[in-house]
């Protein structure tokens, strides 16, 4: 049985599901999500687990700190039982992009155990059922913004929110810590190259190797 929660935040309205195991989905803001948040609407007041119902919460709780600028990684537990094992491995790998960070796709391949994967990871990022808590926003392409399940706007405007927010240990919640400055985001001109005087504040991305 699946738990399912809808609500409002300044950036428009979402929805998470969850099961026992853990978060399952989470729908962005958007009029390309419309659909999603219908579908996920019809099974918010349903009976499900206890367990499923207080992941819900949490997950809906984390998201709102995170859009506030006051957390940096979603620490609820994810169920991705049904997901195929490359997915999974690259869903790891994003999820340890560090915040406000970047990676490309060819490097997320690298780390997922297929170097020469570059697309097929394009592929399962647009299959992400958790964004946000698996922050695939922060993978972009070699040359530019790459792309991203919940538009460019919003990819822009979550890389925008992690590059210039700063986290005092005073604001920050439980499982926040103060932010890297400066950022590394990747960002583009109108023409699809980055921009120099971005590219000289990137951070080069570092993570443990996958397993």
């Amino acid at each position: 049985m699946t738990a399912a929660r809808i609500f409002k935040t300044p950036w428009g309205r979402m929805g998470v599901a969850a099961t026992a195991r853990g978060l399952a989905r989470v729908v962005l803001p958007g009029k390309r999500n419309a659909r999603a948040l219908a579908r996920l609407a019809t099974l918010e007041g349903r009976q499900a687990p206890r367990t499923a119902r207080a992941h819900a919460r949490q997950a809906e709780r984390q998201i709102r700190e995170y859009l506030r600028g006051r957390r940096r990684a979603l620490t609820v537990r994810l169920d991705l039982a049904a997901l195929p094992r490359f997915q999974k491995k690259v869903l790891l790998a994003v999820q340890r992009i560090l915040y406000s960070r970047t990676a490309t796709y060819g490097e997320v391949a690298a780390r997922a155990g297929r170097p020469c994967a570059a697309r097929a990871v394009g592929q399962a990022m647009a299959r992400n059922p958790v964004p946000l808590a698996v922050p695939c926003h922060r993978v972009v392409a070699a040359g530019g913004l790459g792309g991203f399940g919940g538009g460019a706007a919003l990819k822009r405007r979550l890389l925008a929110l992690e590059s210039h927010n700063m986290i005092s240990p005073q604001r920050a919640t439980a499982g926040a810590v103060p932010l890297p400055w400066p950022a590394a985001v990747k960002n583009t001109t109108p023409k699809g190259k980055p921009e120099r005087k971005v590219r000289a504040l990137l951070h080069p991305y570092r993570a443990p190797p996958v397993p």
